[in-house]
C-alpha cells in the first residue's frame, strides 16, 4: 500500500467555489488534494451519474451507463501541478492492480462525504468482481428520494398501459353485456 495515497485521500476537500452547473442541470462537484482529484456529476434530482478519480496517475471513471473503467493519466498527475491531467488513456480491461491500489488508499477513509464514500464503495465492489451501475441518490435525503420514486412511479408508462388495458377490457365487457 502507498501510505501517501491513503494520506492524500484522507485530505481530500470539496472545492465548493469551483462547483458548476451546466445548461442541462448537471452539477459538477470537485474534491481535491495533493495528487488526487475527484470529479462528480449530479443531475438536478440529486442523482450521482458519473465520477472520475485521479489518484497518483491512476484514473478511475465510473458512470451509470458503463460502470467502472481504469486508466492512466499522462502529463501532470492532477492537482499537484495545479491543473487537470493532460490525457487519460483507458485500459482495455479493468486493471486489478489499479483497483487494489485505489482500494488500499480509499479503505482507511471513514469520513462522512457521500461522494468519497461512493467511489470507495464502487472500487471495493469492482475489486470483488461486482458491477455497480445504478444511479445513486447523493444529495437528497432518503425520505425525499422515496417521495421522488413514488411520484415517478405514479407517472410510469407501464401504469398508464395497464390502466388503458383495464379500460379497454371494461368497455369490451360492457359491450358484450349489452348484447
Amino acid at each position: 500500500m502507498n501510505p501517501k495515497a491513503a494520506e492524500a485521500v484522507q485530505s481530500l476537500a470539496r472545492i465548493r467555489a469551483a462547483e458548476t452547473t451546466d445548461g442541462e442541470g448537471l452539477r459538477r462537484v470537485w474534491h481535491q488534494a495533493a495528487d488526487v482529484d475527484l470529479l462528480s456529476w449530479v443531475d438536478d434530482k440529486g442523482m450521482l451519474l458519473r465520477q472520475e478519480l485521479t489518484l497518483f496517475g491512476d484514473h478511475f471513471q465510473w458512470t451509470t451507463d458503463y460502470g467502472l473503467c481504469t486508466g492512466q493519466v499522462s502529463g501532470s498527475d492532477g492537482s499537484s501541478a495545479g491543473h487537470a491531467s493532460d490525457t487519460v488513456a483507458l485500459d482495455a480491461a479493468i486493471s486489478k492492480e489499479r483497483l487494489q491500489a485505489a482500494h488500499a488508499a480509499l479503505a482507511p477513509y471513514h469520513g462522512d462525504d457521500k461522494y468519497i464514500e461512493h467511489i470507495k464503495h464502487v472500487v471495493a465492489q469492482f475489486l470483488r468482481g461486482l458491477q455497480d451501475r445504478d444511479e445513486v441518490v447523493i444529495t437528497i435525503t432518503k425520505n425525499k428520494a422515496a417521495k421522488v420514486a413514488a411520484a415517478e412511479g405514479r407517472r410510469s408508462p407501464v401504469v398508464w398501459v395497464v390502466v388503458a388495458a383495464i379500460a379497454v377490457l371494461a368497455v369490451a365487457g360492457a359491450l358484450l353485456f349489452i348484447r
